[in-house]
């Protein structure tokens, strides 16, 4: 969070992309969870699926929080590092609800 208002009130495009970098491992992380969970979805034991509910859920909510918070605090920067921040923001949480929606379904 301090990186995340460092970065917006502060007017730091960098703080935001280092931001971003930190994510990147835990959407990498949260596909390969998924994934082992979607591919043992027919077994009654699919102890993938723990990966999900203990990681991919917390993170994509952790991740949405933060995305609506950077939301609120760019509001009204019209420059183009911010135009890439939403964008980029956009598309970790689009992928995480995702993920999230897979690995339910293959929890069940």
């Amino acid at each position: 969070v301090a990186v995340l208002t460092f970065g917006t009130v502060a007017r730091k495009p960098a703080a935001l992309y280092a931001l971003k970098c930190v994510w990147l491992p835990g959407l990498v992380l949260a596909a390969y969870l998924t994934l082992g969970a979607w591919q043992d979805r027919s077994y009654s034991e699919n102890w993938a699926a723990f990966g999900v509910l203990f990681f991919v859920l917390p993170f994509t909510f952790l991740v949405l929080l933060e995305g609506v918070l950077e939301f609120v605090l760019l509001r009204g920067q019209h420059n183009s590092h911010a135009k890439a921040a939403r964008i980029i923001t956009t598309v970790f949480v689009a992928a995480l609800l995702a993920l999230s929606i897979v690995g339910m379904l293959s929890a069940r």
